[in-house]
């Protein structure tokens, strides 16, 4: 038997037995994405009639869990800062899912202030030869652990060992253990698109050798990723962490070298890639998380010279507002970090902020619709805005929006939408008074 079951061979339960213990009114916590322990909170569920007025703070979850099903809304709250792929699927099926509407910064500093003393159900490693366990790819502040009621911890032998300043524990902080290893879920980077690599190829110019790159989700990322191969002495200071930076890191373009702080390190808030990105990350000294309170904090970000944001959104108007996370009513996404590396990269030293879309989208019945507009429809949400906004790319080209009046910016703005709305969006905007 290995070592560390003989050691805490007393605090080794069943999932039944360790969430025997959770009471009607927690709020519980737990790793996310690729990280969330799914078998343990799914279990929760055969409590049903027993439990409660449970509030749920998940995010981003990859599998499928009954607290999910619509029958359960009534006992199990789910609350989320962010609606991904598997929230979106459960909504259309009646599932209600509460969104938090907050800067991913802040959402550290909001969990403690407003819930303390929780449950948290948290994936981790094995304990090292000192005791500190790892979350992984997919970490939480270890205040959130320490300062909770009830703590149990899934040890997955399949979880990366990736250290974190603030982000790890001792296996000791924990009430009960469920013994338990599985295949952590996982996501393949597909090819980019003709549009992401023309729009990856627009940014490259405004890339200096020694730049520091955040970069979201999707093929653009891949993209750019493809593109700084090139480049010298990167580093890496990133919310998520994308499955290009491994190929950054290992063809040697990311050093982390002239960053100010957080030399020889590539920071990051979570990462979600493919099997290859998790055996990377295991026991690698190149990489570290750290708190979004940290990583995404705008003052952090602007004392790094030459820092490069780039992300996506899914609609810019006239003005230059970017619609990321809703459509109409319907919450899509979430804020997540654009606004917070907009801020932060702007206000570097030599830092550019980019926020890139393709410029038309195909409806369902095959046609086009632009995504540079007019406006947008009633209820849809401002994620980042127009004074803000630094750059709005899409494959037609780069607009530079900072400092400038109304007018310039539509005419910067139509000159990069489609061909085919150009003639369209001029008349919009002059029979509303925004140029002349």
């Amino acid at each position: 038997m290995p070592s560390w079951r003989g050691e805490y061979e007393s605090k080794i339960v069943s999932i039944e037995e360790a969430l025997s213990h959770v009471r009607s009114g927690d709020f519980i916590v737990s790793t996310n994405n690729a990280g969330t322990p799914a078998t343990i909170l799914d279990k929760l569920y055969d409590r049903i009639d027993e439990l409660d007025s449970l509030e749920v703070f998940i995010s981003i979850p990859l599998r499928g869990m009954r607290l999910f099903l619509p029958q359960s809304a009534e006992k199990f709250k789910l609350i989320t800062p962010f609606i991904g792929a598997m929230d979106r699927e459960f909504m259309k099926r009646g599932t209600k899912v509460h969104y938090v509407p907050q800067h991913l910064s802040d959402v550290p500093g909001n969990m403690s202030e407003v819930k303390p003393g929780g449950v948290a159900i948290m994936m981790c490693t094995p304990p090292d030869g000192n005791g500190d366990i790892s979350f992984g790819l997919s970490p939480l502040d270890a205040s959130v652990v320490k300062g909770a009621r009830l703590k149990i911890a899934q040890v997955n032998e399949n979880v990366p060992f990736v250290k974190g300043e603030g982000m790890q524990c001792k296996l000791d902080d924990f009430d009960f253990i469920v013994d338990l290893t599985e295949e952590l879920p996982t996501i393949d980077a597909g090819p980019p698109s003709v549009t992401d690599e023309k729009i990856a190829g627009l940014i490259m110019p405004y890339i200096p050798d020694g730049a520091c790159i955040q970069l979201g989700i999707g093929g653009l990322a891949n993209a750019v990723g493809s593109f700084l191969k090139d480049k010298k002495e990167l580093g890496i200071h990133t919310e998520m962490f994308v499955e290009s930076m491994v190929d950054l890191i290992e063809c040697g373009a990311v050093t982390n070298s002239r960053k100010p702080f957080d030399k020889g390190i590539s920071i990051l808030g979570f990462g979600l890639g493919s099997k290859r990105m998790l055996d990377f990350a295991d026991g690698n000294p190149a990489i570290e998380s750290r708190s979004f309170g940290y990583v995404n904090d705008p003052c952090v970000i602007r004392q790094i010279d030459n820092f490069i944001s780039i992300n996506a959104t899914m609609a810019v108007d006239l003005f230059g507002q970017c619609y990321s996370e809703s459509i109409g009513f319907r919450q899509y996404s979430g804020t997540g970090g654009q606004a917070d590396f907009v801020r932060g990269a702007r206000h570097s030293k030599g830092g550019r902020s980019f926020v890139c879309t393709p410029s038309v989208m195909k409806k369902k019945d095959g046609t086009l619709a632009s995504k540079i507009v007019i406006a947008n429809e009633p209820g849809t949400v401002v994620t980042t805005l127009r004074s803000d906004v630094q750059y709005v790319v899409t494959e037609y080209g780069v607009a530079y929006l900072t400092a400038d009046t109304i007018e310039n910016r539509a005419k910067k703005l139509i000159g990069i939408a489609h061909p085919d709305f150009r003639e369209q969006l001029t008349a919009e905007a002059k029979e509303v008074g925004i140029i002349s």
